[in-house]
């Protein structure tokens, strides 16, 4: 053979990088510069003799040689630090000033007790963060985010930042959806509702919905330890609450998943180590899900016969009474807004009831919770920022609330009602809605603008023989939320110009053929100022263009790509 030929059959060598993930590689094609691959990607192309391919080590294996250096650098110096070489370069943890208490209003002293050591500067696309605004984001985020949804322990950003960088990003958007400084907040949309059955679904790949089942999810060995169970059934707890508490705010069914965390089992192994609050809200959540699935199977949500009504009515007042004998203890302020607006959620099924049936006591009731709500959710968004920094399940409990007194105070029922503290609790709720808009377009700032507008308008629920009738509900098939849905197309015929689909309804009928009672309805009061009936004239204009439901639309989210971390296994997709 010539040493041509025997040039041309030498295998050719790839670039190291190239060969750490087994791909074809042009490096001697292009020789003395880089390969194809490394150009593009901007790698260090070099082709070494005397490389050799190793195994890559799994996270469990890191994370224990990690302890390993920890515990070694532990025995030779009294103070850790996390060598910078396990941090970007963008990202150097140095010590931060303490934020001051008066940078964050209100905020939790177990955190300003803690000793903040954070990054000195921290980049994401061009945004940087210097270290002071780092330590204020944390600040505000445990300080009034956190206990709305206590999943995280309160941790320092070095601390969080080592234990998950997209944790760490995390924190910070969350927290600057309502910082001072207005160029933290990306104009974009909220995508915190794809996220979130996003980490239901990791949550599942992962094996967090079966108990002490996480190796059988693993491609590696798990060490089992009690508080890392203990940590899985709590996340997964506030997993399934967020995800159909989301569903349920937007009139969709409550979905259901198989797990093995009933009350038998929580019962034997987790439930003495969580928290009261959580336990309170596990047993609401499980009453509020058997309601709506019960009410809906049984068929209550679609034409009702007298007879239907008041077995609707038992329903009613059967799961009410459920969820009274869960407080076994005196509850605070938080606690109760969740167990009235639960109750709320229930109790507005009586809208969906025959009018010849009418249960008064009831719906004074209603009346009451929907009051009590508001009210609550304002004091505790005076003293704790709960509303404007809690999830956004509040959005709908403030809408539901205050839509259901506004049908009530037009409708036959008017005379038994508290009118000054229906009209007062109303009010609130536009002033929430006015706190936690953070754009001038968003659901928030429209939900002003429909809700000061039907306040005024003398066409609310006007049916054809002219009359108002506030008990009438023609929107049916979005369980409790159609109290708010249907609220929305009475404005959108009014104010928008849309043609209304149930134009052609029968003289006082809703859409089961069923007459109710109707009032005369006066004007509203002059309790409040009126300009309210204009909000956001001055700051924020009202001329857009609301042409789509106030459901965003999904569609944008099918290309959505999301960040990956690498604490976060994926071992079920490989």
């Amino acid at each position: 053979m010539s040493p041509a030929e025997q040039t041309r059959r030498r295998r050719t060598k790839a670039c190291a990088e190239c060969r750490k993930q087994k791909l074809r590689c042009d490096a001697q094609v292009s020789h003395p510069d880089r390969c194809s691959r490394c150009k593009r990607m901007d790698l260090t192309c070099v082709i070494s003799d005397a490389y050799k391919r190793t195994k890559s080590l799994t996270r469990v294996e890191m994370q224990r040689e990690i302890q390993r250096l920890e515990s070694q650098l532990s025995c030779n110096s009294p103070q850790v630090s996390v060598p910078n070489e396990n941090i970007p370069a963008d990202i150097t943890p140095t010590p931060v000033q303490e934020p001051s208490p008066r940078a964050i209003e209100g905020s939790l002293p177990e955190y300003h007790e803690m000793p903040i050591s954070g990054p000195e500067t921290a980049s994401l696309d061009g945004l940087v963060l210097p270290a002071d605004t780092i330590s204020a984001l944390f600040a505000l985020y445990f300080a009034r985010c956190g206990p709305c949804l206590p999943i995280l322990e309160v941790t320092s950003p070095e601390q969080s930042y080592e234990q998950s960088p997209f944790l760490f990003w995390t924190i910070l958007y969350v927290a600057s959806r309502h910082f001072d400084d207005k160029k933290l907040m990306p104009q974009g949309k909220d995508i915190s509702q794809v996220f979130s059955c996003t980490a239901l679904q990791l949550a599942i790949r992962n094996g967090f919905h079966i108990s002490r089942s996480g190796q059988e999810f693993s491609r590696t060995v798990l060490e089992h330890a009690k508080d890392e169970s203990v940590n899985c059934a709590r996340l997964w707890a506030y997993c399934t609450i967020i995800s159909q508490s989301i569903n349920l705010g937007d009139g969709l069914p409550p979905l259901v998943y198989l797990d093995s965390f009933d009350y038998n089992r929580m019962n034997q192994n987790y439930w003495p180590s969580l928290d009261p609050p959580l336990k309170l809200r596990l047993k609401l959540h499980k009453v509020q899900t058997d309601a709506v699935r019960e009410i809906a199977q049984s068929g209550f949500i679609g034409h009702c016969s007298a007879d239907v009504t008041k077995t609707l009515n038992t329903f009613i007042s059967f799961y009410d009474e459920r969820l009274l004998a869960l407080t076994d203890r005196q509850l605070d302020r938080h606690e109760k807004v969740a167990l009235d607006s639960v109750r709320l959620h229930i109790q507005v099924f009586r809208f969906f009831g025959n009018s010849t049936a009418i249960e008064k006591p009831g719906f004074v009731r209603l009346f009451s919770y929907s009051c009590d709500v508001l009210e609550d959710l304002d004091q505790l968004e005076t003293h704790h920022g709960f509303v404007v920094h809690g999830p956004l399940f509040n959005n709908w409990v403030v809408l539901l609330a205050a839509f259901t007194i506004l049908r009530l105070l037009h409708s036959e029922l008017r005379q038994y009602l508290d009118y000054r503290r229906g009209e007062k609790a109303y009010f609130m709720a536009i002033d929430l809605f006015r706190k936690m808009s953070v754009n001038h377009n968003d659901l928030q700032a429209r939900g002003i603008i429909i809700m000061a507008q039907l306040w005024t308008s003398q066409n609310i629920f006007r049916q054809n023989n002219g009359k108002p009738d506030g008990l009438c509900l023609r929107i049916r098939s979005r369980l409790a939320a159609g109290v708010v849905f249907d609220c929305f197309w009475w404005w959108r015929a009014e104010f928008q110009g849309q043609t209304n689909p149930y134009a052609d309804l029968p003289h006082g009928m809703n859409n089961n053929g069923i007459s109710h009672g109707v009032l005369d309805m006066p004007g509203p009061s002059s309790m409040f100022d009126q300009s309210l009936a204009a909000p956001l004239e001055e700051d924020r204009p009202i001329n857009f263009e609301f042409t789509a439901d106030m459901i965003p639309d999904w569609d944008w989210a099918t290309s959505l790509e999301i960040p990956v971390d690498p604490g976060i296994s994926n071992s079920s997709l490989i």
